[in-house]
């Protein structure tokens, strides 16, 4: 027996015991925010006009309309003041349009608001619009706002009783701004008896009862916001104290504060006058992103990729649309474009004949984007990735599009409904995820393991594995688990087998609160040769869970992943649909190089100085902290403890290279990683 193995067999006594204990589980999750700080001028236009704007207002979430996303010289596309909000593609269902406002409980930088292990309800997130210019309209002219809305989605639902979305309107007297409260709705589902009155309450305790609803309401009537579908909520803007020249609305969430929980999903906001709502009499847009032109991947190394290029392309890329009309609709000038992202590439563009001038009934509907292709010169064409451009690492930035008339027919040189896109990444590693995490994945086991199959298309050397992680409700930062790769079982192929190695380096889960659903790089002790089928994964030490990310737009688990719940059980295929953010990374041909983000989640120190240095590393640290360095492997080097203020640490005896420098709190609620190079 190994030391790993005694070491966890001190956590398990029995295996009937942790069976009966243990299981894989899907757990809701944060959201993490693209972080992007631009500068911008408060005064510039906005899409409707100066400030305040003018209607109509629109926002179908489509194209990035918040502050935090402003880039340089798109200032038209504002319309939104600063929020803790994020627009979000992936978690809603059947949304009218691509992209939607996501209220939860998370704050600005993507984490809980309160994040203890204790359930905290209370208001969390604020949507407020930029300043609307009402001056000079009367309650005949009928201005509304309408919005579609959506209750949990892919992701957790409210609850009735306990969580609430609201509406409100800004008036102002000579003194001070108001928010007047002007709609809400409580939970998902609502009842009502004949004369609309709500019977929410009293119908659920017939429910519990197990008794009739029909026998005490014989014609009740529901208001049903699905987890599916959206539903649309109009609300008139017809009371004078708000028709003036800086009117703004907002939405807030009252809900848990623990986490991306208790979801409210919002799409086509639209004000105008005339009693006019967000139903425009000709829309084709987009509901859904594409991710990879790949079959079995999301990313995989540009080396192995070209040893069989057509084996890994896709024949097949199926987009859920909607005609968001009210009536039928045509498809027109409908392809695929794939531009090699380099400076002056030139895009190869793609026409999808057989579905040109389709007519789509209103509703959603799917469209096959590689179906019958010709290139710009009439001839038939079939998408593909040169495999001539580079021996090393490609990107290409790839764009489905279909052309009609919107409300917005100028998108100032973004992507709109009309359009979505993806950059395909071949670098130095595998992924089946498309990159954003909707669930956790973890399991309630002492010394349970999980692993995930990856079929190699040529031999190479693993040098570590990347993970996302996610904080929900637990903070396992301080948890820890060391890293595993099996062979393929020669008996059961598809499951693992021989195992090849055991890491000694304890890792923590690493969270950024700076990127989007970043992952955090853990090296092997030494690097592996593998070729075939691999399985990678981790045994964790402790019962607690750690929440590794789960995309639940795509399903590569069911097959790939499996889990083990403690010494002395065997392996079960994985029940739960997702796949798990989880990706080794190999050498790919090159020299073993990982781009190690820098973690700045908390700045617990300044940044290192100097750096590079020869012999002194100094920072400044808020508080008492435990420092280690380690090497880009995975070896710990040094450590000890920092006190408040000026610390300096003799690296003098360290040779000449890149490290990594890492500050926890005692009891490991933050964690930062700063990178340093030694140069003499």
């Amino acid at each position: 027996m190994n030391s790993i193995t005694k070491i966890f067999a001190l956590f398990c006594v029995h295996f009937v015991f942790a069976s009966a204990m243990c299981q894989e589980i899907e757990r809701d999750l944060k959201f993490v925010p693209t972080g992007l700080d631009r500068d911008f001028s408060q005064d510039q236009t906005s899409r409707g006009g100066v400030l305040p704007m003018s209607l109509p207002f629109l926002d179908d979430f489509a194209w990035p309309s918040f502050e935090e996303e402003n880039i340089e010289g798109d200032h038209d596309l504002i319309r939104w003041e600063t929020s803790p909000v994020r627009r979000t593609q992936t978690f809603s269902k059947n949304a009218p349009t691509i992209g939607v406002a996501t209220l939860d409980g998370l704050n600005a930088g993507g984490y809980p608001y309160s994040f203890n292990g204790t359930d905290v309800h209370g208001w969390a997130d604020i949507l407020t619009s930029r300043q609307i210019y009402l001056e000079g309209y009367t309650s005949e002219d009928a201005v509304t706002l309408s919005f579609w809305l959506q209750g949990g989605g892919i992701g957790n639902a409210p609850d009735f009783g306990e969580d609430t979305l609201i509406v409100e309107f800004k008036s102002i007297d000579l003194t001070d701004t108001i928010w007047t409260q002007v709609w809400e709705t409580t939970g998902i589902l609502h009842y009502y008896d004949q004369d609309d009155n709500d019977i929410t309450e009293e119908v659920l305790d017939l429910i519990e009862l197990g008794e009739s609803i029909e026998d005490e309401y014989p014609n009740y009537e529901t208001e049903y916001y699905s987890e599916e579908e959206f539903i649309q909520v109009v609300i008139p803007i017809y009371a004078a104290e708000y028709l003036h020249s800086t009117f703004q609305f907002r939405f807030r969430n009252y809900g848990t504060k623990m986490g991306n929980a208790d979801l409210w999903h919002i799409d086509y906001v639209f004000v105008e006058q005339g009693g006019a709502t967000g139903n425009p009499s000709e829309e084709i847009a987009f509901s859904e992103p594409a991710y990879s032109l790949l079959k079995d991947f999301s990313a995989m190394p540009w080396t192995h990729f070209s040893e069989l290029p057509e084996l890994y392309m896709r024949n097949s890329l199926e987009i859920e649309s909607n005609n968001f009309g009210i009536g039928l609709n045509n498809q027109e000038n409908t392809g695929i474009t794939i531009r090699h992202s380099v400076d002056g590439a030139e895009p190869n563009k793609f026409i999808s004949e057989s579905i040109q001038n389709v007519s789509v009934d209103v509703g959603t509907f799917t469209t096959e984007f590689l179906e019958n292709l010709v290139d710009e010169n009439g001839n038939s064409a079939t998408v593909n990735f040169d495999t001539s451009i580079s021996d090393s690492t490609a990107l290409f930035e790839v764009s489905l599009w279909e052309e009609e008339i919107g409300y917005e027919t100028n998108h100032f040189g973004v992507f709109d409904n009309d359009s979505i896109g993806f950059n395909q990444v071949f670098s130095n590693y595998y992924a089946y995820d498309d990159g954003t995490a909707e669930k956790a994945y973890a399991l309630d086991a002492i010394g349970g393991q999980l692993a995930v199959r990856f079929p190699l298309a040529k031999a190479d050397t693993l040098d570590g594995v990347l993970i996302h992680f996610t904080p929900f409700y637990e903070n396992a930062s301080n948890e820890t688990f060391v890293l595993k790769v099996w062979g393929d079982d020669d008996l059961l192929p598809g499951t693992p087998g021989e195992l090849l190695i055991t890491s000694n380096q304890f890792h923590n889960p690493v969270y950024f609160t700076e990127g989007y659903d970043m992952f955090a790089f853990y090296p092997l002790d030494e690097p592996l040769e593998v070729s075939g089928v691999i399985h990678v994964g981790l045994i964790q030490q402790n019962i607690e869970r750690l929440n590794i990310g789960l995309d639940k737009n795509t399903n590569a688990n069911i097959g790939n992943l499996h889990y083990m719940l403690g010494p002395g059980s065997s392996w079960a295929a994985s029940e739960i649909e997702g796949s798990l953010m989880l990706r080794p990374v190999l050498r790919a041909g090159g020299e073993f190089a990982v781009d190690v983000p820098e973690l700045q989640n908390s700045e617990l120190i300044t940044s290192p100085y100097p750096n590079p240095t020869s012999s002194q590393l100094m920072f400044n640290a808020s508080d008492k902290l435990v420092w280690d360095i380690f090497s880009l492997n995975g070896k710990h080097l040094a450590g000890g403890q920092t006190f408040p203020g000026v610390n300096s640490l003799d690296v003098s005896s360290l040779s000449e290279g890149m490290y990594l420098l890492q500050l926890k709190t005692k009891k490991g609620f933050e964690v930062e990683h700063h990178q340093f190079v030694i140069q003499r």
